[in-house]
């Protein structure tokens, strides 16, 4: 946003108050849009633990392990999963 608020000043020939209000505005936003993405996260995860525990219960006792290690080794680099995850 920073970089936004700076070109914005620029192209626009702000004067330091407008660049200031201007800058204002952009950090609210800022924190705005940093609340949506983590709430996106946090959704996404609750969806994809519920879809293993959906699937485990149609994988054979046996499979599971394995299965979680698969989902957490696919999702945990979006940190989606987690080993903490692991447990059943």
């Amino acid at each position: 946003m920073e970089r936004i608020g700076t070109r914005l000043s620029r192209e626009l020939e702000l004067d330091a108050g407008q660049t200031e209000a201007v800058n204002k505005e952009l950090s609210q936003t800022a924190i705005q849009l940093k609340q949506v993405r983590l709430k996106g996260v946090t959704e996404t995860r609750l969806i994809a633990l519920d879809t293993l525990r959906r699937i485990q219960q149609h994988v054979p006792e046996e499979r599971r392990k394995e299965l979680r290690q698969r989902a957490i080794a696919r999702l945990a680099p979006w940190g989606l999963l987690n080993e903490a995850d692991q447990q059943e």
